[in-house]
């Protein structure tokens, strides 16, 4: 009963404004979200990149070119390196706070766009893709976790959503921008920013309450709420502020057999993550998860991403008013109205529900285009028009449901005991697994053919719509207590089943 009344409780004790509250969450996602413009950049810049040195046109003005092989590493190694940096940050994050991660990756990512701008070679290029793995590692998980635990449950979701937009609006800056300028004169542009994060960030935002407070920092977490809903006096938050104190003190009551011993290094860092996942919820919860992961990265196209443009040149634009490097921009902005849309649309509609529409609707229009790259549309529908459209659709699919919800469940899903490990590490294998799709993708081609490429990853996200259907659970308007007891409850449920058998 104790658990049930202090979910209601937090639905209806806050005695702040919510105009105040709503603005000030707002201005700490946005100064935050910096960050997460770079994400988009960094993950863009080589769709750009390869499409510029593996063409094969003889008037292209590059000093150096890429082979197929040596572009499918540029492209890769940005998501091999990512997990370097999530691995980093579970660490950080949990030991020194949100706040640490996010000012550490204003090195890495300066770094990376440094090398970009000064690339004669494709050792220049990896070491770029490589920095910005790092960066992007660094900063992900943490500010998802962040916006989970510093925001109010009517927002969360929102803000969450507004995360991911921001990701959204980097890669579509990037093909808006290297329409206009070379990629060298964009990756100069963009190393300004990660001072601006670093200034910004040491500054401004103030740290999680909730890891302030599973460190005993109660006067501190007092004050970061404080600025969090809306400047207000500590007499407004001290109720909000008592079942914080509370579920920090649930969830850690087995701190002490979780916690990193630091003089062990990372032999008892890979101690702790094997006690975590030995209760079996968040087990269920870590496996479910990263399942949803690998089904959201195939069904977006996400491994085909740093080669739109050399696919959509195979498939053909013939007949279009525009190139593929024009292509690239609508299909970008695609992918940023979804995302837009996504955060005033999800929190009516449902996370699992959305997630689930959007993958039938993404792997329907890849089989479209896997036959129509067949050959067997084009005697029905000649213009290209067809797969320029079926692009977009997927482009703006992913951005309103599949890439955007993923990331989102993130800063909900896992207990607040193990959030920063898990979180840090589920990110981790799903670049591990983003990396692999997408260095094989060519070989794939090569193996059976760009159009049956296409159509195995679509049927990929197909069969695994029953498993979303039966396993993630809906978060909306949910408080990360009543989340996870629906996670026990459905622990609970799997081990009666099995039994039963």
């Amino acid at each position: 009963m104790a658990r049930k009344s202090n979910d209601v409780k937090q639905k209806v004790f806050y005695n702040y404004g919510k105009v105040r509250s709503t603005c000030s969450q707002i201005l700490a996602v946005l100064i935050g979200n910096v960050i997460m413009l770079q994400f988009g950049m960094s993950i863009s810049i080589s769709t750009v990149v390869n499409g510029e040195l593996m063409s094969s046109n003889r008037n292209s003005t590059q000093t150096f070119r890429l082979s197929s092989a040596e572009g499918s590493w540029y492209g890769s190694l940005v998501l091999i390196a990512h997990p370097v940096g999530s691995i980093l940050s579970s660490y950080i994050q949990d030991r020194f706070g949100r706040k640490a991660c996010f000012t550490l990756v204003a090195l890495p990512e300066f770094i990376g766009w440094l090398c970009l701008y000064f690339a004669n070679s494709s050792l220049l290029l990896y070491a770029s893709s490589t920095c910005l793995g790092i960066a992007l590692g660094l900063s992900e998980a943490p500010i998802l976790t962040y916006i989970g635990e510093s925001m109010e449950p009517r927002l969360r979701s929102g803000l969450s959503s507004f995360t991911v937009f921001c990701s959204m609006i980097g890669l579509f800056t990037t093909f808006a921008v290297t329409s206009v300028y070379s990629w060298r004169q964009t990756a100069l542009i963009y190393s300004s920013l990660p001072i601006f994060v670093f200034i910004v960030t040491i500054f401004i935002i103030p740290e999680s309450p909730v890891w302030l407070l599973s460190k005993h920092k109660t006067k501190e977490a007092t004050k970061a709420l404080c600025w969090l809903r809306g400047f207000t006096s500590e007499n407004s938050v001290r109720d909000e502020l008592e079942y914080m104190v509370e579920f920090a003190k649930r969830r850690m009551e087995d701190q002490d057999t979780l916690t990193v011993k630091r003089k062990g290094g990372c032999l008892n860092s890979l101690q702790n993550l094997i006690n975590i996942l030995k209760e079996k919820s968040v087990f269920h919860s870590f496996i479910m998860f990263s399942l949803v992961f690998f089904i959201c990265t195939i069904s977006a196209m996400l491994p085909a991403k740093p080669y739109y443009r050399n696919i959509m040149d195979k498939i053909g634009l013939d007949g279009l008013s525009f190139n593929s490097r024009e292509a690239l921009v609508y299909s970008g902005a695609g992918t940023l109205i979804g995302a837009f849309l996504n955060m005033f649309t999800v929190k009516y509609i449902g996370k699992r529900r959305l997630l689930i529409t959007s993958i039938l609707i993404s792997t329907g229009c890849q089989f479209v285009l896997g036959l129509f790259a067949m050959g067997y549309l084009k005697s029905v529908v000649k213009s290209a028009w067809l797969p320029f459209i079926l692009f977009c659709t997927v482009s703006f699919i992913a951005g309103y449901g599949i890439t955007p919800i993923p990331w989102i469940l993130l800063g909900e899903i896992f207990p607040m005991k193990s959030r920063g490990i898990l979180s840090g590490v589920t990110a981790a294998l799903n670049s591990i697994v983003a990396f692999l799709l997408t260095i094989t993708y060519w070989n794939v081609v090569d193996i059976t053919s760009l159009p049956w490429t296409i159509i195995i990853h679509a049927t990929v996200g197909i069969v695994g719509i029953p498993y979303i259907f039966y396993n993630m659970p809906d978060t909306e308007n949910k408080t990360l207590q009543q989340i996870q007891n629906d996670l026990e409850k459905n622990t609970v449920k799997q081990e009666e089943a099995e039994f039963s058998q």
